[in-house]
């Protein structure tokens, strides 16, 4: 790193503002590199200690290594040996050296500098393995005088001795071949950002190269990666220790600012091929370019990675420059926002609105704030995970967004209309138009959706317990009655049956069979037919009979106790609050002091809790962290009767639903009206009447 000028006044907090960075000095490095291992510090971004060739000569009576050091920054420094070899006679810089038990490995401690470490390791005789510092690339081994071309390392970092090439003949050396192949992916976005693959073909005895420039001026890296020892020096060249085999290097770098022209310099060196190909990502949200100065080529013609193939290739020579004509800044027309919206709307128990928990999520394009409905109010929402600091524009309610990719769950009231069981409601919830909308509607006990409107299906409403069939069969039902019993038995069944038959269609279905067991045994004559069917309509007739007794025991339970309808869910006390809310919802923050607001707030009203807003900015370019976000009312978590509604495509802001709801009171009445009229279908189903004096059954 280049020396930075500090200022007279800093220099004294110098130390101290780097006492904990020690490796702000040290060159740029990568993830995969293991020779910090043994290092105090974590480095994951920087290569602090830079080791050179390691000399290794190995006899009966032991084993001689001499090795080239860089360190960047204090720390200890790997040595071979390990699993009981353990380093002797350490000399650094030909001055003794201690060696240090570093987690059960050698290790000596060295300040920043250039070293040369040698040191000898006693044994017997040659063991089968020696454990060497892992990351180590360049090696040149000696048994007994006689040179070993290809080293046996093992993944694990062990030196085989048992498995061992000596030194050929010379024609039989292998020539030192290297093979580089570049690929960049440039992206227009903010910041600028250029991915650079090096692909490596390695032949030969292992070495150390400085290749071409893979870092461009003015680009700062992001990430590195490398299966080999890799550094990036000062003027943007790479430097790599190399061995046999092929290999990748990934490099990620950005330029803080608009770039217009990028050049492929001419390379000083031999390692660095004199065509490149490049892919270019354009962000036409951002701005639009036109590129020049490259020649195109197709992408599957070439030997890009897969994902890169989606782009527009180039290909560029040595000393070409690729440049990007600006045309226009942003995008004019961005196209729509790209936003599902999935709703959960609980019903007051005293019926004064609804708690909504709506899911946002999609693509912004425009717009950039997410507002709600003037006909509802947000009480919270959390955005990408974290709770925003709700905000008024034009008297409106939302919040600022300033990622494309959103994921928000808000809570908020909808406020209904008192004395009318028609109510209007918006069916987004937002001032945005959607592309997926679903919404389901969760009843407290006593409450009924009579009739929901305003989207393509609805289930577990009244009108939605019928269909054409269901309408048919209780219309010859009716009309059986009729020419059975009359003009008041067929009224009577009439409304029974839409009454009961949503709630229980076997109903339906038994009356039905007893009717027509009547009617046959009004035309058949005497014989023993006519008493097969008697006895099977007894027996129908006392099927009914039991079911309705059942069913109007039912029915008056459910009149005095709407709880009882459903007797596997359970609404206790900390899910369920008196007025109608659910239990209050953990939130990570409290609601904002009252001296902390400003004059411009409001107050939210009909809440579980005062709530303040802000008004928004113009334009926020940072927001304030003392900024306390709203908690909003608690979400409901209790389950009962739940309608769902469903839109098969896009739906506009100012699309509404229209409910039709009937309050507990009126399901009581019409639980009691159904017992009644149970009572009513058997009284003129079999012919009750008073004769006499008396009352009769006439079948």
């Amino acid at each position: 790193m280049a020396a930075v000028s500090v200022p007279e006044p800093l220099q004294s907090w110098q130390e101290w503002a780097l006492k904990n960075h020690p490796d702000v000095y040290c060159p740029l490095s990568l993830h995969s590199s293991s020779l910090q291992e043994h290092s105090s510090v974590t480095l994951s971004q920087r290569q602090c200690q830079w080791p050179g060739t390691l000399h290794l000569k190995v006899t009966a009576q032991g084993l001689h290594f001499e090795q080239h050091w860089q360190l960047f920054m204090e720390g200890p420094v790997p040595l071979p040996g390990g699993d009981g070899y353990w380093p002797e006679s350490l000399l650094v810089n030909s001055v003794s050296g201690l060696v240090l038990d570093w987690n059960g490995k050698p290790a000596v401690q060295l300040k920043p500098g250039a070293y040369q470490i040698a040191g000898v390791i006693p044994w017997s005789r040659i063991p089968e393995s020696l454990p060497l510092p892992k990351g180590i690339a360049l090696l040149q081994l000696q048994v007994n005088g006689e040179d070993v071309v290809r080293p046996h390392l093992d993944s694990d970092g062990h030196l085989w001795f048992t498995h061992r090439e000596t030194k050929p003949e010379p024609e039989q050396e292998t020539e030192d071949k290297l093979t580089v192949r570049v690929y960049r992916h440039l992206v227009d976005d903010i910041p600028f950002v250029i991915e650079t693959r090096v692909d490596l073909e390695v032949a030969g005895k292992a070495r150390e190269v400085v290749l071409g420039k893979i870092l461009f001026d003015r680009f700062t890296p992001r990430h590195m990666t490398s299966p080999l020892p890799t550094r990036v020096d000062q003027d943007g060249r790479l430097r790599i220790q190399l061995r046999p085999g092929q290999w990748q290097v990934n490099l990620v770098a950005q330029h803080n600012g608009p770039v217009e022209k990028i050049f492929f310099e001419t390379s000083d060196t031999g390692f660095w091929p004199e065509e490149e190909v490049w892919v270019f990502e354009a962000r036409p949200e951002l701005r639009q370019v036109r590129v020049e100065g490259a020649d195109g080529l197709d992408p599957s013609q070439t030997a890009l990675p897969d994902s890169w193939k989606n782009w527009p290739a180039y290909h560029l020579r040595q000393g070409q420059a690729m440049t990007l004509v600006e045309l226009r800044r942003g995008d004019p027309q961005p196209s729509p926002n790209q936003l599902s919206v999935s709703r959960d709307l609980w019903l007051d128990f005293n019926g004064d609105g609804f708690t909504a928990r709506d899911q946002v999520q999609g693509t912004m394009n425009r717009g950039w704030r997410l507002q709600v409905d003037p006909r509802q109010q947000l009480g919270s929402l959390t955005l990408n995970g974290e709770p925003q600091v709700i905000t008024l524009s034009d008297d409106k309610q939302g919040v600022e967004v300033r990622e494309r990719r959103l994921f928000a769950t808000a809570l908020s009231r909808v406020l209904l209309k008192p004395g009318t069981h028609k109510q209007r409601m918006p069916a987004v919830g937002w001032e945005h138009d959607v592309d997926r909308l679903s919404a389901t509607l969760h009843l407290p006990p006593g409450w009924r959706v009579l009739m929901a409107a305003g989207m393509e299906r609805s289930s577990n409403t009244w009108v939605d317990s019928w269909n054409v069939w269901d309408v048919f069969i209780v219309l010859i039902t009716v009309a059986a009655m009729l020419r059975l019993r009359g003009v008041l038995a067929a009224g009577i069944t009439g409304v029974s049956l839409l009454l009961i038959y949503p709630e229980a269609t076997e109903f339906l279905y038994l009356l039905l069979n007893v009717i027509a067991v009547l009617a046959l045994l009004f035309v058949l004559p005497t014989g023993r037919l006519k008493k097969l069917l008697t006895w099977y309509g007894t027996g129908s007739a006392l099927l009914l009979l039991l079911w309705l007794l059942g069913f109007m025991v039912e029915q008056a339970r459910f009149g005095l106790y709407p709880q009882l309808e459903q007797p596997w869910n359970r609404m206790g006390s900390q899910s369920v609050m008196d007025d109608g809310y659910g239990q209050a919802a953990e939130m990570p923050r409290a609601v904002m002091p009252k001296a902390a607001m400003p004059d411009s707030v409001v107050s939210m009203t009909e809440s579980s809790a005062p709530q303040k807003y802000y008004t928004a900015a113009p334009r926020l370019e940072q927001r304030d962290p003392n900024l306390a976000a709203q908690t909003g009312p608690g979400q409901p978590n209790w389950e009962w009767e739940r309608s769902f509604l469903q839109w098969s495509g896009p739906v506009t802001a100012g699309e509404t639903i229209t409910l039709w709801l009937l309050e507990p009171l009126e399901n009581r009445i019409l639980c009691w009206l159904r017992v009644l009229l149970s009572i009513a279908v058997l009284a003129v189903l079999f012919g009750l009447s008073k004769g006499g004096g008396m009352w009769q059954w006439s079948l």
